[in-house]
This record gives structure tokens, sequence and C-alpha cells, in this order.
């Protein structure tokens, strides 16, 4: 058979079981297959189909079987779908598909028989640790990356395992399923080691004990500068400190040298009064600064000081005068 899929395919909703594989169809999926409710089977491999694959058919809560293997599907699988409960086997096969696994397959809890080879796919697998019942599970000639799920040990039911041709890295777990040869296949993943013997893979080189003392180092070197600096800011406070008061001190005992009389000695110096009159130029007019009821007031410059001082001559003939002076 060959042409494409009638979307009116979809009308018939009651229809449990569909089988067109090993055909020649082409063209895309119809997505009004989602109408079908009541779908058990779904099997279209092995044709000329590309496209996507449409959200509504991986919405068919019903679905215990759904074959889409050996065509040229592109894009990715649908990362926003309810869980298919009752989903066994899903295959995916060699087609085009690409992106992220999506997680959504870890809560389909019956599946048993999962076949996504060689598709595009990449990233981590993604956690499936629910599908305790699987028995086949192929994941090879992808682009998937990160470590080996180590729960796949305790997958009681496992019987195959492959996770060839990829870009897996690390240690290959040895316990539960991968203590037998057999059943786990790891082959091309150039970064794998460990494993047990038959893998024959690399042996695993362990640097635990490097980079720990590496980091104790470090960690002993961080402390030390920081003890080192605490120190030194420590010292610098202290002859701060020390600075400060000896400063202060000094301070003190030259304000205790040096009394504040020795600043009045220059208001009560002994000059004699030729002294005053030659500094005022005889008593001059020209150093005339005002005069009162008890006296004149001149300019005098002291030579001698190199200093202007103002001279009061008392009229001691008006009362009070003296005590003006002593004011």
């Amino acid at each position: 058979m060959s042409g494409e899929i009638p979307s009116s395919i979809g009308n018939i909703t009651r229809l449990e079981q569909i089988y067109l594989s090993n055909n020649s169809f082409e063209g895309t999926l119809p997505p009004t297959l989602g109408q079908c409710k009541y779908l058990l089977y779904l099997s279209i491999g092995s044709n000329k189909l590309n496209g996507a694959i449409p959200q509504e058919i991986m919405q068919i809560q019903s679905l215990v079987h759904l074959n889409l293997s050996d065509n040229s599907l592109t894009g990715s699988l649908p990362k926003y779908i309810k869980p298919l409960e009752r989903l066994c086997t899903l295959s995916v096969a060699h087609n085009k598909l690409s992106g992220q696994l999506p997680q959504v397959l870890g809560d389909c809890l019956s599946v048993e028989n999962l076949y996504l080879q060689g598709n595009f796919f990449d990233g981590d697998i993604p956690n499936i640790k629910g599908l305790m019942g699987a028995k086949r599970l192929d994941f090879s000639n992808n682009n998937l990356s990160g470590s080996i799920p180590g729960y796949f040990a305790n997958f009681s039911s496992l019987e195959y395992l492959n996770l060839s041709i990829n870009n897996f890295e690390g240690k290959v777990p040895t316990e539960g399923k991968f203590q037998n040869a057999t059943a786990v296949t790891v082959f091309g993943n150039k970064d794998l080691c460990g494993g047990i013997k038959e893998l024959k893979l690399k042996p695993c080189i362990i640097v635990q004990a490097q980079p720990m003392e590496t980091s104790h180092f470090s960690l002993w070197k961080k402390v030390s500068i920081g003890v080192s600096v605490g120190i030194a800011l420590l010292l610098m406070v202290f002859m701060a400190y020390i600075s400060l008061r000896w400063f202060r001190k000094r301070k003190k005992n030259q304000q205790t040298n040096n009394p504040t009389s020795s600043r009045l000695e220059v208001f009560h110096e002994n000059i004699s009064y030729v002294y005053l009159r030659n500094a005022t130029d005889g008593f001059s007019s020209r150093n005339l600064i005002g005069s009162g009821s008890f006296g004149t007031v001149f300019k005098a410059l002291l030579p001698t000081e190199n200093k202007v001082v103002a001279v009061k001559v008392l009229n001691l003939r008006r009362r009070g005068a003296m005590k003006s002076k002593a004011s």
C-alpha cells in the first residue's frame, strides 16, 4: 500500500487496532488519529512517513503498543503529554528524531520495551527509574551523554540494555544487571571506563587523593594568608595607637613647659618712657589712634621685637585713670 494515510481514519473513533507496517505510506501522520480514544495497538513502522509525531497520538491513554519505527520522522518526542499509564511498548527507532528525551517517559510505569535507537537524541537519560518492570531498553546510536544511571542495576526484569555508540562518560556500574555482559552493551563510548572485565573498557584513573591534598593545601594556604594579614592589621592599629598616645603626651608636656604667663609678658614688659616715646615718634599725632576721658592711645612700633602695639597715655588728673589702667 502507498500514498498518504487519510485524515478521515480518525472518524472511526472506536478502532482498537491499526496495523499499517511494512508498506510505502508517505506524508505525515494525521493528528486525527488522536480521536481514536479506544485504540490499543498502533503500528505504522517501516514506511516512508516524515514530519513530526503529532502530540494527539501521544495522548491516547488506552495505547498499549505504539510502533513508529523505521520511518523518516523528525522533531522531538512530545514533551507536554499525560503519562501513558497502559503503554507497554514504545518504538520510534531508526527515524530522524532529535532533542532531549522527555521526563514524562519516567511516568509511563507499564513500559516493558523502549526502543529509541538510531536517532539523534542528545543530553542525559531522563529519570526513568520508575520503569522497574522494563525488560528491553535500547538507547544505542544516538548522541546521548552524561553518566550511565546507576539505577539500571536494580531493574530486576531487565533482559537487554543497549547504550552503545553514544557519548556517555564516567564509570560503568558493576552491580546488579551490569554484572551480566550479555545483557548490557556499552561499546562505542570512548569516555567510559571500569565495569566488569568482559566489557573490555579502560580502567578508571583514581584521582581522588591528589585533589584532596591539593584542596587541603589550598585551604591551609588561604588560612595562613588570612592570619598573616590579620596580624599585620593588628600591628598597624597598635602602632597607630602608641603613636597617638606619644603625640598627645608630648603636646601636653610642651604646654606644661610653656605656661600661658609667657604670652602675658608681652603686655607686662618693663619698657622705658624714652623707648615708648621713640616708638610713637614722640607721641606724634600721626600715630594717634584715639582719645578718651582717661587718656590718649597711640600706635607704637617696637623695632627690637618687630611688632606694633598700642600705648595708652593716662591723664592722671582725672579721677579713675588708674582704675582704667588696671582694667
